[in-house]
């Protein structure tokens, strides 16, 4: 029989400070299976903070996070299925699919996942041209290069190819993938 409750996730009373800042402050969300998200905020409000504790990679100081009706104290032994999109992830140098800050901290998510063996996919956006390398010589002026990337052999071609539609054109997507390899090898495809 399946269970009345849709609540997917039920985040009750949330507080993690550090120090004396108080990053979040009896945060309560509830989150029906089906319905989407987005957490929006300027730099330092505790968007990360929140991912973590959902994530189970920081403890909060006070209140309850369940995730399909299980939770507590500990979010470790709960099987995750989690979807993490970002435009830019930095899994590794080798990869250019990253150009700052926003895809090291996804690709730090990514790996403290895997390390922790959370069930989670990534998608990213990955181009042959668009990140330069900056060089800046002897006199500090710079300059920039922008090398094509070969995916092979570093990622496997996955059969599905599609087209968007963008600015009244078709524009043809491949999909690859590359298997991250956590600690404890537990797998995160991305």
């Amino acid at each position: 029989m399946p269970h009345k409750d849709k609540k997917m996730i039920e985040i009750n009373n949330l507080n993690k400070k550090f120090q004396k800042n108080e990053v979040l402050k009896n945060l309560s969300i509830k989150i029906e299976k089906g319905e989407s998200a987005v957490i929006i905020g300027r730099s330092g409000t505790g968007k990360s903070v929140l991912l973590k504790c959902l994530l189970g990679l920081l403890k909060p100081d006070k209140g309850k996070i369940k995730i399909n009706n299980t939770g507590g104290e500990s979010n470790m032994s709960i099987n995750y299925e989690v979807a993490y999109f970002s435009a830019e992830i930095g899994i590794s140098s080798s990869l250019p699919t990253y150009s700052g800050g926003l895809g090291v901290l996804a690709g730090d998510h990514i790996k403290a996942a895997g390390d922790i063996g959370i069930n989670l996919c990534a998608i990213t956006l990955l181009y042959r041209e668009g990140y330069f390398r900056q060089r800046v010589d002897e006199e500090g002026i710079q300059s920039e290069t922008y090398p094509k990337f070969d995916p092979h052999p570093l990622l496997k071609k996955i059969k599905n190819k599609f087209t968007l539609r963008l600015r009244e054109r078709n524009v043809w997507i491949q999909v690859y993938k590359f298997d991250y390899e956590g600690q404890g090898g537990s797998i995160i495809p991305i």
